[in-house]
């Protein structure tokens, strides 16, 4: 059955069909093929989205475009029948591959979209190496077992503070985000829309947008320079944290978030004390992907041997200001950060780091965290996509 290729407006009913499909997708591979920047952008206005369409005129899969890369779904139902090859084909060539000579008009169209494979599906790898598409990045997903190594949050020194965060801070938490993370391809972008738009998810809290304050006087001419004074001194750092529902797949086998848990590179080559979280290989089983452990004394009744699926914690985003960097703000934040999510009875918690910063990996696997899976994202070479 011809496979027909074509860029519509994102209405509710588009978005809607492909919410459907992504839900299929997720129960059949046991992650979602999108990550947080794309589900929040089916919620937008205005949006447009390339679809593969059957004869029937019903929506089978779908290619969403930010951030300079495709994610896309096929229907389970509809896999193997050239819909997946189809949308990728249009992406990158400008063509359905479907039927000679009929082309799509697809403004997102480009060759030089990438692609991103969560999970590093199989049938992606087979989609990138058809159209000679290599692996340029890899995102880990880490997580620490709260039971084995529970938090060990320390005071703030003298002259500091950590607190909630408050909506007059926003300005100086979008301001630091991009210090720290000026590197960094799409975290460090992120605007204050951006961040309102998270904010205004179910899953926001603002207690557990945890800010480190300096209240001592003192270089408050650069902090106010760079936007990052707040109403009791000048900002350090800050823990974002998240907690996922119990319903969501678990950290071996989920999508990755769009701000991810990165340390600033250029720090984190020579610093042992810098923003980080850690993670726990885990081995999917009949259990959402958890393995049974002997409980630690005093922690039995914290949830992790029901066999009720409980939620999980994200270390969101952790970034430090360059001047409060080598002085274990980062490991700080981070532990207060773990407690508060103990607090609310979570059990193990993940991040995300690029795992190409090996020193940093090691650092986090020092600190508890292990891998438990990795998402790619494809690219044509230089000489290929020339």
């Amino acid at each position: 059955m011809p496979i027909a290729v074509r860029t519509v407006p994102l209405s509710d009913s588009v978005a809607d069909r492909i919410r459907q499909i992504d839900r299929a997708a997720t129960a059949a591979d046991g992650l979602s093929p999108f990550n947080d920047t794309a589900h929040l952008y089916l919620g937008a206005p205005g949006g447009r989205v390339l679809v593969a369409v059957n004869d029937d005129g019903v929506v089978v899969g779908a290619a969403i475009v930010v951030e300079g890369a495709a994610q896309v779904v096929v229907d389970p139902a509809w896999r193997r029948r050239g819909a997946g090859r189809a949308l990728v084909s249009t992406l990158r060539l400008g063509e359905t591959g479907v039927e000679p000579g009929e082309t799509s008009a697809s403004p997102i169209a480009s060759d030089k979209v990438d692609l991103w494979s969560f999970g590093d599906h199989p049938g992606a790898r087979a989609l990138a190496a058809e159209f000679g598409l290599t692996a340029v990045r890899a995102l880990l997903i880490m997580e620490r077992d709260l039971i084995a190594d529970p938090p060990s949050p320390t005071p703030a020194p003298p002259g500091t503070l950590i607190r909630e965060f408050e909506p007059d801070d926003l300005d100086a938490v979008v301001a630091l985000n991009a210090l720290a993370f000026r590197h960094h391809p799409e975290q460090g972008q992120l605007t204050i829309g951006d961040f309102e738009q998270r904010m205004m998810t179910d899953w926001f809290d603002p207690d557990g947008l945890l800010l480190a304050v300096d209240t001592a006087p003192g270089n408050d001419d650069v902090a106010a320079a760079q936007h990052r004074l707040v109403r009791d001194g000048r900002l350090l750092g800050f823990h974002w944290t998240k907690i996922h529902p119990a319903d969501e797949p678990r950290p071996a086998t989920r999508t990755a978030s769009s701000l991810q848990t990165l340390t600033d590179p250029e720090r984190a080559a020579d610093t042992t004390d810098s923003e980080f979280p850690r993670d726990l290989a885990l081995s999917p089983n009949a259990d959402n992907g958890r393995i049974p452990r002997t409980p630690t004394p005093g922690n039995e009744t914290r949830g992790r041997l029901t066999s009720e699926p409980t939620p999980f914690g994200e270390v969101y985003v952790l970034a430090v200001a360059p001047e409060a960097a080598h002085h274990g703000w980062g490991r700080r934040l981070l532990e207060r950060g773990l407690d508060y999510l103990a607090g609310r009875e979570v059990t193990e918690v993940i991040l995300y780091v690029e795992g190409d910063e090996d020193r940093v990996v090691s650092l986090y696997q020092r600190s508890g965290f292990h891998e438990v899976r990795r998402d790619l994202r494809y690219a044509a070479t230089k000489e290929e996509g020339s």
